[in-house]
Order: structure tokens, then C-alpha cells, then sequence
């Protein structure tokens, strides 16, 4: 991804804190929130601030929303999505600091700017697509070493050069990616269950031989500098562990 320094308001993009926690059918179905995210929404609250809830499904949204009324009383929140008529009034409620937290699709319109807001993504998206479709749970495996420039004013030999090492392998990607694989390998056949990590193959067990399929998900495609990088190290990382990688990558927009 390009780097992008600051906003038109020309403060810094903030870091993204991961929360670990079940996913958002796992606790709509046993009722009740982790602490850690309840913790989490304290205390943006304690600062004043208002707080973006995304999630990934509309038809999740009442159910948490009743789940998060009972554990933050005296906070007004509510939930909207595109199918909502109020829509419109409770995202003006939002800016006018008469909600304090909105629940809400991860396809909201663009202009929603909230000043002195907090967002929170509930099932991010690599996650939420490998739970949809069966496949192995998201697995941190890469992180960025250093910053750089916006990619699109370059030519294509200057991202090549500039996106070199910019991805490496966390500190414990090997034995994470080691140890995962162990997991899905003593899996057989079925539906993958919750808070389990599974490798589906239709004809039997997993293949313990063949090549590790990856699949790398971006949000944007600009010039594919970002997701060549990234295949790069992941193919080398894979290739430690005594298997071939086969990458593959999935963005929702191309730039």
C-alpha cells in the first residue's frame, strides 16, 4: 500500500492496534463480548471520543447492537446499514456528538468524517474471508520494516527498487506458519468449526506435499509493487519450512 503521511486535517494516520478476540457470529451466538474489546471501547469513551463499529454483515448488527446496549448502559448507540432508512438522521446524530458509538457495514460512503473518532473493525477482512469460505484462519505472517513513498508517481523500475525488504517475516513467522500447518494436517474433512483452523481438501486429508496455497488480500490495487513484495518474502519464508508456495492475491478496487 502507498504510504499516505497525513490527512487534509494534517494529523498522522494513527497505528492499528490488533485486539485478540472470537469473531462476531462466535459472540452474537454464546451473548455475551470479550472483555478485551469492551476494555478497548472504555476507553476511547474515557476520552471523549465517538467510536466507528464496522462489521461485516447487516444481518449481524441488531443482535450486537442489544449485545453492546447491556454492556455499555448510559451509552447511546445505534446501528445502521444501507437497507436502513434513518440512515441519513443517525449519521448526522454521529457528527452531531448525539451518538456516541455506530455500528455499521465496512462499505460506508465516503465524506463521513467524525473529528476526535475511533474506529474499530470487527472480522477484518482477510479473516472474515477465510472463515466465509472454509479455508485456513488469518495468519499475521508478514509486518513492514520501513515507510515509504507514494508508488504511483514512480516508474516501474524506482517501486521495484524502493519495495525491496520493505515486507519482511515477522519474528516467529516460520514456527507460527510450522505450527499452523501441523493444526490443519491432523484435520479431516468437514466444515472447518469455530476457533479451529482447518485445512479442507474434498478427496480427504490435507496435502502435507503439495504447494502451500496463500492467499495475500489488499484493499486497493495500485501498481502491484505492495503484493509483488509481499509474494516475494512469502515464497522465501515458505520455502524454509521445505514447501513451495502457490500466491495468490485479492483486492476490492483497483486505483
Amino acid at each position: 500500500m502507498a504510504k499516505v503521511p497525513a490527512r487534509f486535517h494534517g494529523y498522522p494516520l494513527p497505528v492499528p492496534k490488533r485486539i485478540q478476540a472470537p469473531g462476531t457470529d462466535e459472540n452474537i451466538n454464546r451473548q455475551r463480548l470479550p472483555a478485551s474489546l469492551i476494555a478497548e471501547l472504555k476507553r476511547s469513551l474515557q476520552r471523549d471520543a465517538q467510536i466507528f463499529l464496522f462489521i461485516s454483515r447487516i444481518q449481524q448488527i441488531p443482535r450486537l447492537l442489544a449485545l453492546l446496549r447491556d454492556k455499555l448502559p448510559g451509552i447511546r448507540i445505534e446501528g445502521t446499514s444501507s437497507q436502513d432508512g434513518e440512515r441519513p438522521a443517525k449519521v448526522t446524530g454521529f457528527r452531531n456528538r448525539e451518538i456516541q458509538i455506530l455500528i455499521t457495514t465496512t462499505i460506508l460512503e465516503r465524506g463521513v468524517t467524525v473529528p476526535r473518532s475511533d474506529v474499530f473493525i470487527l472480522d477484518p477482512t482477510a479473516d472474515y474471508l477465510a472463515k466465509r469460505t472454509g479455508a485456513a484462519a488469518f495468519i499475521p505472517l508478514l509486518e513492514r520494516s520501513r515507510d515509504t513513498e507514494k508508488q504511483s508517481l514512480k516508474s516501474r523500475s524506482e517501486r521495484l527498487k524502493d519495495m525491496k525488504k520493505v515486507f519482511v517475516p515477522q519474528m516467529e513467522a516460520a514456527k507460527q506458519l510450522k505450527y499452523t500447518l501441523a493444526i490443519l494436517n491432523s484435520s479431516r474433512g468437514g466444515r472447518p468449526e469455530t476457533g479451529r483452523i482447518r485445512e479442507q481438501n474434498r478427496n480427504g486429508p490435507a496435502d502435507e506435499t503439495g504447494p502451500l496455497r496463500l492467499l495475500l488480500v489488499d484493499d486497493i490495487y495500485t501498481t502491484g509493487s505492495t503484493i509483488g513484495a509481499c509474494a516475494e518474502q512469502l515464497r522465501t519464508l515458505v520455502s524454509s519450512i521445505g514447501r513451495e508456495a502457490e500466491i495468490y492475491s485479492l483486492t476490492w478496487a483497483r486505483s
